[in-house]
C-alpha cells in the first residue's frame, strides 16, 4: 500500500510542526526533512503525486528522495515567516489527504 509509508512520514512532519518549541522556519526544516526522503513513484499514490510534486517544486527540492539537509535548510532560510506558514499548511493538507488515501486503500483490500 503505497500511501501508508507516505502518510506516516507526513504524520511525523505534522508532529514536528505542532510540538517543537522552535520558530516556524526551524520546525519546517525538520518537517520537510521527514517528507523529502519520499520517492514520489514508490511512496505517493498516483492521485496525490501532483500535489506532492508541487510542494517539492515550491521548495526547489527533488521528488525522488535524494535531498540533503543543507538543501532544505538553505531553501527554508530564504523564506519569509509567512511563506513558511503557507508551506506548513500545505504539508498539513497533504497529510490529511494521504491519511484518507491510505485508509481508502486499506478498505479496498477487503
Amino acid at each position: 500500500m503505497k500511501s501508508d509509508y507516505a502518510a506516516t512520514k507526513f504524520a511525523d512532519a505534522i508532529h514536528a510542526l505542532a510540538t517543537r518549541p522552535e520558530r516556524i522556519k526551524e520546525r519546517l526544516v525538520e518537517a520537510v526533512a521527514l517528507i523529502a526522503s519520499l520517492d514520489v513513484d514508490r511512496h505517493v499514490s498516483d492521485n496525490l503525486a501532483n500535489d506532492f510534486n508541487g510542494l517539492m517544486q515550491r521548495l526547489s527540492l527533488g521528488t525522488h528522495g535524494i535531498v540533503s539537509d543543507d538543501q532544505i535548510q538553505s531553501t527554508i532560510r530564504k523564506m519569509t515567516e509567512d511563506q513558511a506558514v503557507e508551506i506548513a499548511e500545505q504539508i498539513m493538507v497533504l497529510a490529511l489527504e494521504l491519511e484518507g488515501a491510505a485508509t481508502q486503500e486499506w478498505d479496498n483490500r477487503g
